[in-house]
């Protein structure tokens, strides 16, 4: 079989005269041997119809030729095609003929705009072909992490390639977590100062309440596929003759049936540990989104307690000095009053009255002192 000496191969869907054009990275393995790392369309054509060889290969989203070759060889129909080009399609784990289609997504925080990133993620697999379709950068995170574990991917198969994409998704949310419990971190110590948000970090705390909301969305299926998977690789292999039949069976009807059923002959049982492993890391990277939409939460409302706190000391100061600076208009409008009283244009009239004033003053400043309102 022929290889590629193409160190990169083209992925512009607009590249009509390059047959090869669709593919992006690509592998071929036979008997646990690496046999072709660059291998063009027809090296990939030519290898799957040796049932011992099984290959991975990666489709960005856009690549319309690609994904119509890879969806006939798999059987997919229209409605399938469609949920993997749809970059709303929420995560799920699905059977389409003789093949499982998982869809999923990383996520990055940009704590520029404290806006959550997420790059869309599609895996196809039956039991000799895996079939990457995702955003960059989540695409070039992918198949590095495929080369780098080459040798794990050669003992394994197209299990353990399964394993690698997941366990690359659910680091993607741990690490989105760690960098959102710093920031969330910060952003309540800065209560302990005792004075509310200010309006900056008000409006930090409502994005990343939002980012942490569709994290969860993200991650809570992912959670539940990763489990689906690890229970699905735990449940002893069928009878060989069933699973040959499933292999060898090319109808692709089209029609979806027991995803769970389908994994569980897809995947080796060597492998359940792994994926019970990365639903393990899902399900404490959910646990930790919950928890940090709590802690928002709870600074929200303590925000909102201080910031009423704040209000009532400065309604009292302004109460306090309101009635301090009554007084002396209290008497300098009654000494003013353009009728006879007693000191009226005398000299100790004035001095009484200001000794009056000082009094009031005073008393009135060491009652709301003493009542700590001043």
């Amino acid at each position: 079989m022929s290889t590629s000496q193409t160190d990169h191969l083209p992925a512009d869907p607009a590249a009509a005269d390059d047959p090869d054009a669709f593919i992006t990275s690509a592998r071929v393995w036979r008997d646990g041997r690496m046999v072709a790392r660059h291998p063009t369309r027809a090296d990939l054509e030519q290898a799957l119809h040796d049932p011992s060889t099984s290959a991975w290969w990666c489709l960005p989203p856009g690549e319309g030729e690609g994904l119509t070759r890879t969806s006939r060889r798999l059987g997919l129909d229209a409605l399938a095609v469609e949920d993997l080009l749809d970059p709303g399609e929420s995560p799920k784990l699905d059977r389409i003929g003789h093949s499982l289609v998982v869809i999923a997504a990383t996520a990055g925080y940009d704590t520029d705009q404290d806006d959550l990133v997420r790059g869309k993620v599609s895996v196809l697999l039956d039991h000799q072909v895996l079939v990457l379709i995702a955003d960059s950068p989540a695409r070039e995170r992918l198949t590095a992490r495929l080369d780098a574990a080459e040798d794990e991917v050669l003992a394994g198969g197209i299990a353990a390639a399964l394993h690698l994409v997941c366990d690359e998704v659910v680091d993607s949310y741990t690490a989105t977590v760690e960098t959102l419990q710093t920031r969330v971190d910060a952003l309540s110590e800065s209560l302990f100062d005792d004075r509310p948000l200010r309006r900056q970090q008000q409006l930090q705390a409502f994005r990343m309440r939002r980012a942490l909301s569709q994290l969860r969305r993200v991650v809570a299926p992912v959670r539940d596929i990763t489990a689906a998977l690890a229970g699905a690789a735990a449940v002893p292999d069928p009878p060989a003759a069933g699973r040959d039949a499933d292999a060898t069976g090319r109808e692709a009807t089209g029609s979806r049936g027991d995803s769970q059923d389908l994994a569980g002959r897809l995947l080796d049982a060597s492998t359940a540990r792994r994926f019970a492993d990365v639903a393990d890391h899902a399900a404490h990277a959910l646990q930790a989104t919950d928890g940090l939409r709590e802690v928002l939460s709870s600074a929200f409302e303590t925000n909102l307690a201080l910031a009423d706190v704040h209000l009532n000391v400065v309604m009292k100061k302004l109460s306090s000095w309101a009635a301090i600076i009554a007084v002396p208009t209290l008497v300098t409008g009654f000494m003013g009053m353009n009728v006879p009283y007693p000191g009226n244009g005398t000299w100790w009239g004035f001095v009484v009255s200001a000794v009056v004033m000082v009094a009031l003053v005073l008393g009135l400043y060491v009652g709301f002192k003493r009542s700590d309102w001043l």
